[in-house]
């Protein structure tokens, strides 16, 4: 990997969020629904990578060890444009349900959509994506209920999932952001991921061995 800052190409360092961070607000309703695997790096390691960068070591190998190459912000803008949830959550149709699509050939492929989903049923959102890219993206629902008791809290969460909250005298159910263990095992070898959380707005960089970097959308929004 080459980290000449002229290449036209964009890293991240590598997550210091935990998978407590990542799914920490999650409840669990069905035995079949699981996070993916978080390969975070330490904080202390998270700092010395960005003290590392700011000082113009980008080619050392303590960065090059704990970086990510990720697509550049042009890519991000351009799917996160073809993704139709507007990230105000609610029970709007678009925003409730999952969106996803393929890169291949610096070229983002049409987005396809899933099914609208009523995060309340616990049933999770899900996308099946055909096609093939080295990249491959979809996104996490932003929609939300409030004051809806599960419908049936046996019924399978599939790719999304869905989580509460609680209040003094109210329950909001989400979609979960982060990517699932289903995500993590359907990316091939060699492959990468990008999860879009809607809600959290927020992207979650994923391989066949679990999620390994996150970032906001501020960084292409900007």
């Amino acid at each position: 990997m080459d980290l000449n800052v002229t290449e036209k190409v964009s890293y991240v360092i590598k997550t210091k969020r935990t998978s407590g961070n990542i799914y920490g607000g999650m409840v669990q309703q069905s035995a079949d629904y699981e996070p993916a695997d978080v390969n975070s790096i330490s904080r202390k390691e998270y700092n010395k990578v960005e003290k590392l960068i700011r000082s113009g070591k980008t080619d050392h190998e303590f960065v090059r060890n704990n970086v990510v190459r990720i697509l550049n912000k042009e890519t991000f803008r351009l799917i996160r444009s073809n993704i139709k949830d507007d990230g105000k959550g609610d029970v709007t149709a678009t925003n409730n349900k999952e969106y996803g699509g393929f890169v291949k050939n610096d070229l983002v492929a049409d987005t396809t959509s899933g099914s609208v989903v009523d995060p309340c049923t616990l049933h999770g959102a899900h996308i099946e994506l055909a096609g093939m890219g080295k990249y491959e993206y979809h996104s996490h629902p932003s929609g939300s209920r409030k004051n809806a008791p599960p419908q049936d809290i046996t019924e399978k969460v599939t790719m999304t999932g869905s989580r509460t909250q609680f209040g003094d005298k109210s329950e909001t159910f989400y979609f979960i952001q982060g990517p699932s263990k289903t995500d993590q095992e359907s990316i091939r070898k060699g492959n990468w991921g990008y999860v879009f959380g809607m809600e959290d707005k927020r992207i979650y960089v994923y391989n066949h061995n679990g999620v390994v970097a996150t970032l906001s959308f501020k960084v292409f929004e900007r």
